[in-house]
């Protein structure tokens, strides 16, 4: 049926603990086109927009600015969308906590003192086309699994692009562009199964461009993960690549891309996709409200 829709509401959160807070349905909900700001309360379940335990809800299009978390879902939220939202975050942009079968896609994350995007538990979650830049981790990865992180811009992180970490397992990172993190554009410490191929890194890690320096822009503690498509001999783009030697992955791991990339990687898939896949997979159909 049709969903219930929230839409083009402006909400001052006025320093409380959240702009919307929605639980406890499986009805089809969507929140769009709203502006939320002054979500400062760190209780949680804390966010601009919080979902707990919810099914089949469209968070799309919003702006959430001065808030604590930007858009949180948890206790085992599912099948559940977060399309082409734009969050100034003080603490974590877009939080998936304890979900499955999220998708997280055209977004937009300006800061964050822990995380633009931070997987925590979170399962089965697609990770594409979003934009992050100035947080302190671009994208956090915490015992998750079988998540696919693909096609996002993250860039100017004051720790790592990405930091996969707590027995975070069969994650897919691919076509991802990763310029100008303070340091590892992605830096795993578990495994096994994280797969890492047809990435760009450009300039993370202090290294210099077109320039081999002996600083690696990747690092790998875990244990049993890919830098490289095995099934194409393809591996990354790295911007410090001597251009003649496997790419050295830094860490006790010893791992490395056996096949790097001569040149930058193209993304292959667009935006617009993106969303007509997971709107066509909830089923949504979107109307104005008289």
């Amino acid at each position: 049926g049709s969903p219930y829709i929230i839409d083009d509401y402006y909400i001052d959160a006025k320093g409380g603990k959240w702009g919307l807070f929605i639980e406890n349905t499986s009805v089809y909900i969507v929140i769009q086109n709203c502006q939320i700001t002054n979500q400062t309360s760190i209780s949680s379940p804390s966010a601009g927009i919080a979902l707990r335990n919810v099914t089949n809800a469209a968070v799309l299009n919003n702006v959430l600015s001065n808030v604590y978390y930007g858009i949180r879902l948890d206790t085992w939220s599912t099948n559940n969308t977060v399309i082409g939202n734009t969050v100034y975050p003080t603490q974590r942009g877009i939080y998936p906590y304890q979900t499955n079968y999220t998708v997280i896609a055209n977004n937009t994350v300006i800061g964050g003192s822990t995380a633009g995007i931070y997987l925590n538990a979170a399962n089965y979650t697609e990770v594409k086309n979003n934009t992050v830049s100035g947080s302190y981790n671009g994208t956090q990865v915490y015992s998750s699994q079988n998540n696919t992180i693909m096609y996002n811009n993250i860039s100017n992180s004051g720790n790592f692009g990405m930091y996969i970490y707590s027995n975070s397992k069969n994650n897919l990172i691919a076509y991802n562009n990763f310029s100008n993190n303070a340091k590892y554009a992605i830096n795993i410490t578990s495994g096994p199964g994280n797969i890492v191929h047809h990435n760009n890194f450009w300039q993370n890690n202090g290294s210099a461009k077109g320039t081999t320096d002996g600083k690696s822009q990747a690092y790998d503690s875990g244990t049993g993960n890919i830098w490289y498509d095995n099934s194409a001999n393809e591996g990354n783009y790295w911007s410090n690549w001597d251009g003649s030697r496997p790419y050295p992955i830094a860490g006790s791991a010893n791992a490395q891309d056996a096949y790097p990339l001569a040149s930058p990687v193209v993304p292959e898939l667009s935006p617009l996709a993106v969303i007509a896949f997971a709107l066509g997979l909830l089923g949504i159909v979107l109307r104005k409200r008289k």
